[in-house]
């Protein structure tokens, strides 16, 4: 599932592709047939609703491969988790864990004055997991958080597809965390 690309991903991707690593698994690539999506002015640099479309459809389509699947780890595509990322996500036992990624690193608070998660500088002074308001970047969702999610996980909004997940966890009740030291890294390049 590709992004809103006016580029090379899907050359790059089915370059890369490994048909002996899980030779059972056809693939596709499936995107909302517009390459080179017209992005809206705001903080984000894609269109969220874009965004949110293609993990919807990315979550149903392995929902319907592995229908007893148990959790589903989201990985943004310019980000490298560590090695011991995924465990000590999954160590946790929660229905949603987010590991850090800077420039996108997990948020602690919520804005008193409008309905979205906010930076409150707590975040970059905790050793071990914390409460997340919003995830970002790498994150684990379990089966349950994503069965009361559906059908729409993510969404537009002008924080990203992400704050429309987290603006959604917010009104199911559902707490996030958050753990520092599931380190990743971010190789993001912005367009000149």
């Amino acid at each position: 599932i590709t992004g809103d690309n006016n580029d090379s991903t899907e050359m790059v991707l089915r370059a890369h592709a490994r048909e002996d690593a899980m030779p059972s698994l056809s693939y596709d690539v499936i995107n909302t047939g517009y390459p080179g999506y017209e992005r809206k002015g705001g903080p984000t640099r894609y269109g969220s609703d874009n965004m949110g479309w293609l993990r919807n459809a990315w979550v149903r389509l392995c929902i319907e491969q592995w229908p007893n699947l148990t959790h589903l780890w989201i990985v943004d595509s310019d980000v490298l988790p560590r090695s011991d990322t995924l465990s000590r996500l999954i160590s946790r036992e929660e229905q949603a864990v987010g590991a850090w990624v800077p420039g996108c690193t997990p948020m602690e608070g919520w804005s008193e004055t409008e309905d979205r998660p906010r930076r409150t500088g707590r975040e970059n002074k905790h050793d071990t997991w914390f409460q997340a308001t919003c995830l970002g970047g790498s994150y684990l969702l379990r089966r349950d958080f994503i069965d009361k999610m559906m059908p729409d996980i993510w969404g537009e909004d002008p924080q990203g597809e992400d704050g429309y997940l987290a603006k959604k966890a917010r009104r199911l009740n559902i707490t996030m965390y958050a753990d520092p030291k599931a380190q990743c890294e971010h190789v993001m390049e912005r367009p000149a």
